[in-house]
């Protein structure tokens, strides 16, 4: 039996070299197509050898991987006034886009995948010389503050046959900055991350045995955006013993914020029980058993695949209003949704939480099977069959 994408060639380009939410996001697209029939070639960035945590992902996964050198982020002032670096950036455009083209003319693509604009930048003249499909998946808002941004990305825009955002929040985004008409966007919500080897028991019964009555996660990276910073504000204020605080993740680029975050929770000698845990390759135990699940981020956030996690979890959500969130948390059903992302919204947050005690199995419940009706592995290959078929 043919499957439906059998025959189909994508050329995907994914400029990360470590396994963060849009990273991961990007390959379980790819993983879809594969799952389809389609035939996966990803171009990863050699500044990690071998693309990094990216590039051992995608070659486990049975894509073939090619290297691009790829370079510095673009800054408007820099390319104006420092020659060397103009010059540099150039030489960096033209060896990236030859290194494209090779790629194009071996594999023979009937789709190329693009997610973020700077690693079109680097690739540019490969984009104008060949016409192959472009599907941009898009998971961040446009930076409209900045024209210079503001200028790639509607080039992008403008190159891609089809738009695929990751939230209705980012489709509106695009829709009202760039002349794309509705049937030439998509909305494809990200499926929870496929991790294929089995759960640490022992890690999460030693997480069991050591919670509090109302035990929190937050997991992701630990930066202000992240809203970590009004959480553990919050933590702090709250003074309770029988509140729990698990923080995971971070890592070297983000060290000074978690030092400064672990030396203010010391010096407050707060009862509440707020604990720095680093990166983990693989937080489902941290999910499993907490009582809830935390993502109050202070920016218009696309769409966080950490709740998603959750909800396979059975944990309900406190994420903020902005950006995606809103779009996947039914307030007070599955979860909760708080009216500003700051510090005291966050401790009257949890102190109605902690009133609805017998409630939080139920909305757990609820939440995991949000998954499987609406966000289900199904209906992501299936609007992917339909974009890549187009």
């Amino acid at each position: 039996m043919n499957k439906p994408l059998e025959g189909k060639r994508v050329l995907a380009v994914i400029f990360g070299t470590e396994l963060f939410g849009s990273e991961r996001a990007n390959l379980e697209a790819l993983q879809s197509m594969q799952r389809m029939g389609a035939t996966i070639l990803v171009g990863v960035s050699a500044r990690k050898p071998g693309g990094g945590d990216v590039g051992d992902f995608a070659r486990n996964a049975g894509f073939e991987t090619f290297l691009l050198p790829f370079g510095s982020h673009f800054a408007y002032s820099w390319m104006r006034h420092d020659r060397a670096y103009r010059n540099r950036q150039f030489k960096r455009i033209w060896t990236n886009s030859r290194a494209l083209h090779r790629a194009i003319k071996q594999f023979r693509p009937t789709h190329l995948m693009f997610s973020t604009v700077l690693s079109s930048i680097f690739v540019a003249l490969a984009l104008v010389w060949h016409r192959t499909p472009l599907i941009y998946r898009i998971g961040d808002a446009p930076v409209v503050e900045s024209k210079f941004q503001l200028f790639f990305w509607r080039r992008l825009i403008r190159r891609a046959t089809h738009i695929v955002c990751v939230s209705d929040f980012i489709k509106d985004q695009v829709l009202n900055h760039s002349p794309k008409k509705p049937h030439d966007v998509s909305t494809i919500y990200n499926v929870p991350i496929t991790r294929g080897n089995a759960l640490n028991e022992a890690q999460l019964s030693s997480l069991r045995e050591n919670k509090k009555p109302f035990q929190l996660v937050f997991v992701g990276q630990i930066t202000e955006q992240k809203g970590i910073v009004e959480l553990v504000k919050a933590l702090i204020q709250m003074n309770d013993g029988n509140i729990g605080a698990w923080i995971v993740g971070g890592g070297a680029h983000s060290l000074e914020l978690e030092n400064e975050l672990q030396a203010m929770v010391l010096a407050s000698e707060t009862r509440t029980c707020i604990e720095f845990f680093g990166y983990q390759s693989d937080p489902r135990p941290f999910y499993a058993a907490a009582d809830w699940h935390i993502a109050p981020s202070t920016y218009e956030e696309p769409m966080a695949n950490t709740t998603f996690e959750a909800k396979i979890g059975a944990i309900p959500s406190i994420v903020s209003n902005l950006g995606g969130f809103p779009e996947v948390i039914q307030h007070k059903y599955n979860g909760w949704i708080l009216p500003e992302a700051n510090a005291i919204q966050i401790q009257k947050c949890f102190n109605e939480i902690i009133q609805l005690e017998s409630d939080w199995v139920l909305m757990g419940e609820r939440a995991r099977e949000s998954i499987q009706v609406k966000y289900n592995h199904q209906t992501f290959d299936n609007k992917w069959r339909r974009v890549i078929t187009l």
